[in-house]
């Protein structure tokens, strides 16, 4: 589980900071009448560091307020694929400050510590090589009726093979409060070149060597990589997602929030609120015999091998003991032959038990509720 993108806001009146006019004149936006938002322009150097994009806003008071919007783990990383803890947020706010300072920006790190927070996402990344393909996981995700409170969406990402990539859940009102976003992470890296480009520090046998992500997963032949966001997008709802944990909503700060068990609490709630109770055996069933069949035609398998063998799974799964149960109950030779004919075309597909729908899941559940963390290591 690990931190991303924040929206964190400062007071402008606040003694000690300092903002170069060449930069952002305050005084005149102060004075202009209706003023409520206006923001600064990135550099291409400040792009290609995930530099914060810098607002000057009004508050519901009157009062100026500076907001920095960045993706924590781009901007002291380099990518939002690894695991950020407590002890990170530090070396973060030394960045930032620094970073800001060389801009004509002087925010006291205390402020920058002690920062509100007015948007929070909590994300993690899951490597499912081993498993069924991030595609299918979407295609489960498809197939589930959800309430009418509900907005669902699915989209992919430029030059994507395929639509489907992205699979996006958000509440149906006016103002979106949350989001959860599930898709493939490799897919959104081959989506551009500045993706293909970030960076990171790969442990190979001990030594800490510089990669490009590309490189690094193919190192780790990391094949599929499912990430889960869960977007907390306005200060309400980040006090609600805090006070279903019994944190003290009283008084929250960018401190608070950068809490690793934070964040892994929100996305096992709402894993458990909208995903897992549509999650039914019937419905993991009938998508794994679609992954069964779409792997035995692109092997070449005959249609009626694939249906017999379809057949044979799903009578295998109406008893407890599965085919035991039958051969006692249905003592016949003929059935036999059929049973060994059927088994015969499930063992040709290739890591047909591993990719199984619902081991997947399962497997899923399991990173999200114990908090399973990804590495850069070979």
């Amino acid at each position: 589980m690990s931190i991303d993108s924040v929206i964190i806001k400062v007071l402008y009146q606040l003694p000690n900071v300092y903002v170069d006019k060449d930069k952002f004149d305050f005084k005149y936006f102060e004075s202009l009448p209706g003023f409520r938002k206006s923001c600064r322009d990135k550099s291409p150097e400040e792009k290609r560091i995930h530099f914060p994009t810098i607002s000057i806003m009004k508050d519901n008071h009157g009062q100026l307020e500076i907001a920095f919007e960045f993706s924590c783990g781009k901007f002291l990383n380099g990518n939002n694929i690894e695991t950020l803890t407590k002890k990170d947020f530090l070396l973060l706010i030394d960045k930032l400050y620094k970073e800001l300072r060389i801009r004509g920006i002087d925010v006291p790190k205390e402020y920058l510590i002690d920062a509100r927070p007015s948007r929070f996402d909590a994300c993690m990344v899951i490597d499912l090589t081993n498993y069924a393909s991030c595609t299918t996981v979407m295609q489960v995700l498809s197939k589930i009726a959800f309430p009418q409170n509900i907005k669902v969406k699915r989209k992919g990402f430029p030059q994507a093979e395929f639509d489907g990539h992205q699979f996006i859940l958000t509440n149906k009102s006016q103002k979106k409060e949350w989001r959860l976003s599930i898709y493939d992470k490799i897919s959104e890296i081959n989506s551009s070149e500045a993706n293909k480009n970030e960076t990171v520090l790969i442990d190979i046998n001990g030594k800490m060597i510089e990669k490009t992500v590309p490189e690094a997963l193919k190192l780790m032949n990391v094949k599929q990589l499912l990430r889960i966001e869960f977007q907390a997008l306005t200060p309400k709802e980040i006090k609600k997602q805090l006070a279903k944990q019994g944190v003290d909503t009283n008084y929250i700060n960018f401190e608070t929030l950068f809490n690793q068990e934070i964040a892994s609490k929100m996305i096992l709630n709402c894993w458990n609120q909208y995903i897992k109770p549509h999650l039914s055996s019937g419905l993991l069933q009938r998508m794994n015999e679609h992954n069964l069949k779409d792997k035995a035609k692109k092997q070449g398998i005959p249609a009626p091998e694939i249906m017999q063998m379809i057949c044979y799974k799903r009578a295998c799964s109406m008893y407890q003991n599965g085919i035991n149960d039958i051969i006692k109950e249905f003592p016949d030779e003929n059935l036999r032959g059929w049973i060994s004919k059927a088994e015969k075309t499930f063992n040709k597909i290739k890591d047909a038990d591993k990719t199984s729908v619902a081991r997947t899941f399962t497997y899923i559940y399991k990173c999200i509720k114990e908090q399973v963390p990804f590495k850069f290591r070979v």
